[in-house]
């Protein structure tokens, strides 16, 4: 039965167990068996999807689609995942961002993680990951800007030799110390 013990206010709860101990809550939307269960006193969360949020007590303003999304989540806010199985390492985290299948952070405490792409996860606080291990290309159009500095990737002698770059490619190179590029089969030094 939804919203079985809910003395909370203007919730909406569509299924089996949907939002069933949802206390004092309030605003709360749960759609699906067993979503957001045991929302007890977080408000304005929406759970859609069999087991979405199910996990929660008390936090607010998370908005979880796909099932079982965040269902481990028991106190944090403003976290918002898209995707099934995404965000299950989620226990107190907030203002976390996952988009994608089976998407999660790396911490059950992490905050402001943005992750994009099925099976990608995350790489700590504050951090922002898109794509899985098996992307091979990121394509960003237009102009990028950074609010920061610029880090390329670091390798010693020993590790470049075992990459496989392509004409353009560009590293700095810690056995070195210089900015080294691959043009014309070899890898040069840039200064």
């Amino acid at each position: 039965q939804a919203l079985e013990n809910s003395n909370g206010l203007s919730n909406v709860a569509i299924g089996n167990r949907a939002a069933q101990a949802a206390g004092n809550g309030d605003y709360n939307i749960a759609i699906g068996d067993y979503a957001g269960t045991n929302v007890g006193y977080g408000d304005d969360n929406v759970a859609i999807g069999r087991t979405t949020l199910s996990g929660l007590i008390n936090g607010s303003e998370n908005i979880a689609i796909g099932k079982s999304g965040v269902t481990n989540l028991t106190n944090g806010n403003h976290n918002i995942t898209l995707g099934t199985d995404s965000g299950d390492l989620i226990e107190v985290g907030s203002g976390n961002i996952l988009i994608g299948h089976a998407t999660n952070v790396t911490s059950s405490t992490d905050i402001n993680t943005i992750v994009i792409g099925s099976g990608s996860i995350g790489n700590g606080p504050n951090t922002t990951t898109i794509g899985n291990d098996t992307t091979t290309h990121t394509y960003l159009k237009g102009v990028t800007l950074t609010g920061t500095t610029f880090r390329m990737p670091n390798y010693t002698d020993v590790q470049t030799g075992s990459l496989s770059p392509s004409n353009g490619d560009m590293i700095y190179n810690t056995t070195v110390n210089k900015f080294v590029g691959y043009a014309n089969g070899a890898w040069v030094e840039l200064h």
